[in-house]
């Protein structure tokens, strides 16, 4: 049984089962996720934290799932085929798992010492730059270093709404374009595929397992069993992608070239012409991944 039949079968039978049964096809579930293709990776030291957080939440919102299929896609997950079925079920674990690496970075930011040292001798630290009426600026160093925040800041905004816009495709326009005979395989599947996910990387699952250093790959242990994690998923190339979906490479590639890239290029000027207008349109998502009020 190859693995996205695997996928399917335990998902079917998570479906199905009660109890401790139910439980045991869970945890075989969660031992091969972090290994499937399009798992979204990043290169954060605590990424193994946030896949740890993201499969404790999978576990006990499995039902979300299948509630979800049902209901977005019109169709039993039984019906589907199990290609089909892994790439959502990989897509609903991306959702959980954007949140808990956007929590990495939220973390990293609260935890910045008024005490930093700043400017170029590093001589002031940040709270004494903080005057009664608000920022005092008193080097032009030090202001140079507020802009590029503030830069920095818009910079991080707009990838996170150019994002938003390839999950959501607000306006259908990515859906839509796809190679004659594979509507699976659209400009969304694409730039999901080189945009949104890396290269993959050994992760483990949250049980308390102890990550183990050892050649040629990393390993879990879990009382005295040992299990061999996921060699890295192979490079993000036009060649693997059209495997994938059993399409000629030369096609593919092809038709990116003459349909699909120009439409990408339009949206990323279209988010830079109108932020604030994406902005307003995705403001409840970015509210809740970057933990904003409206009053940020």
């Amino acid at each position: 049984m190859d693995k996205d039949a695997k996928i399917k079968q335990l998902l079917i039978d998570i479906k199905n089962q009660k109890g401790d049964q139910r439980n045991q096809t869970i945890n075989s579930l969660l031992n091969i996720t972090p290994k499937l293709p399009g798992i979204r990776q990043d290169k954060h030291p605590d990424y193994l934290h946030a896949v740890n957080n993201t499969l404790f939440s999978v576990k006990h919102n499995i039902d979300k799932f299948f509630q979800s299929y049902k209901q977005k896609w019109r169709i039993d997950i039984s019906q589907n085929s199990p290609l089909l079925v892994r790439q959502r079920y990989v897509m609903w674990i991306n959702g959980y798992l954007k949140y808990d690496i956007f929590d990495l970075y939220r973390k990293k930011n609260q935890e910045i010492s008024l005490n930093t040292p700043v400017g170029e001798e590093q001589k002031e630290d940040w709270i004494n730059l903080l005057a009664n009426e608000g920022f005092n600026v008193p080097t032009s160093d030090v202001f140079e270093t507020y802009i590029t925040h503030i830069q920095n800041h818009k910079t991080q905004r707009k990838g996170l709404i150019l994002e938003l816009y390839i999950e959501n495709d607000p306006e259908g326009k990515l859906h839509k374009i796809h190679p004659k005979g594979y509507p699976e395989c659209n400009a969304q599947t694409i730039i999901q595929y080189f945009y949104l996910s890396n290269c993959g990387e050994k992760v483990t699952v949250k049980e308390n397992w102890i990550i183990v250093n050892k050649q040629p790959g990393k390993h879990i242990r879990k009382n005295t069993a040992i299990t061999t994690l996921a060699q890295p998923e192979k490079k993000k190339t036009w060649a693997n992608l059209a495997k994938e979906y059993n399409i000629k490479y030369q096609t593919l590639k092809g038709y990116w070239r003459r349909h699909c890239e120009s439409v990408f290029e339009e949206i990323n000027q279209d988010i830079e012409r109108n932020f604030d207008k994406y902005t307003k349109l995705f403001a409840p998502q970015i509210q809740e991944i970057l933990g904003e009020n409206d009053n940020d």
